[in-house]
């Protein structure tokens, strides 16, 4: 079964996974990118490409998902 992470590379699972945990979707926002770039040992410019994408290709998949029902 597919499910909306799917489609992602490891390293654009590992990103949200720590992104998720450092509370960078809290609102308020708990994390950075440089905080995301630490966990990962990255720079923060590597960490942000890497959430965006994986951000991209879950909404993608979600609404995908949706509008085929």
């Amino acid at each position: 079964m597919l499910t909306p992470v799917s489609g992602l590379s490891d390293r654009q699972r590992a990103a949200l996974l720590a992104a998720f945990d450092l509370g960078y979707y809290e609102q308020p926002r708990q994390a950075t990118h440089k905080d995301v770039a630490a966990r990962l040992d990255c720079a923060p410019n590597t960490a942000s490409e890497h959430l965006q994408k994986a951000e991209m290709k879950v909404i993608t998949n979600v609404l995908q998902f949706e509008f085929e029902r």
